[in-house]
């Protein structure tokens, strides 16, 4: 699937009322594209066995994951050559798409917010990926409608983020996030970031399971 064919169909989405500020914060792998394995992987070596290279899905269904961590090592997200390359060889996941550019259209600011480190080149290589329809239907890059300062790559080599995991991190970015917007949206394929960030019960943030989003009418 290319992007056009992603994008091609649009879900309504309530705009904001006047003066309010809302934003919606995406993951990135398995929720706004699904990584090209062909750049990018997780190398997995577990005592007795030869190594194993996994995609990001393949790796987020392995029952080791969660319990040899060490078994894992991620490498190749810190070279950034590959890192840019698996997003902007990625695949755009369909409903995603979808929900980001409606919110666009509904003047939300849209950010990332991934578990991946290298912030500086994910920026740069979404900036590259992400479009949006303009007002006569035409493709076009996502600019300053992609807000760099408030998204996080919370395993930044360089910026530190608080938490002892990748949800307390999110969670903290997020809490953050909420303070300064009247409405926030947060949508995440994993579902240990989801219910984590539920727990926090933020009044004015909405948690959605990514690909579980409502088709477009």
């Amino acid at each position: 699937m290319d992007f056009q064919d992603a994008i091609n169909i649009v879900e309504e989405i309530q705009a904001l009322e006047k003066g309010k500020k809302g934003c919606i914060l995406f993951d990135i792998d398995d929720c706004l594209l699904q990584a090209d394995s062909k750049a990018i992987g997780i190398i997995k070596r577990e005592p007795g066995k030869d190594p194993v290279r996994l995609s990001t899905d393949q790796y987020a269904k392995d029952h080791d994951a969660a319990t040899h961590r060490d078994w894992f090592s991620y490498e190749e997200f810190r070279d950034p050559e590959k890192v840019y390359a698996s997003i902007v060889g990625g695949t755009p996941l369909l409903r995603q798409m979808r929900l980001l550019d409606a919110h666009v259209k509904a003047n939300y600011d849209i950010a990332f917010l991934t578990a991946r480190g290298l912030q500086d080149v994910v920026d740069a290589a979404l900036r590259a990926f992400l479009k949006v329809k303009d007002a006569n239907g035409k493709l076009s890059p996502i600019g300053d409608k992609l807000k760099s300062e408030i998204s996080a790559a919370v395993n930044d080599e360089i910026k530190a983020y608080p938490g002892a995991n990748d949800p307390e991190k999110k969670g903290m970015v997020i809490k953050n996030i909420c303070q300064n917007y009247d409405k926030v949206k947060f949508v995440d394929d994993d579902r240990k970031n989801l219910n984590f960030v539920r727990s926090m019960r933020l009044p004015n943030l909405q948690v959605i399971e990514a690909n579980k989003s409502p088709l477009p009418r």
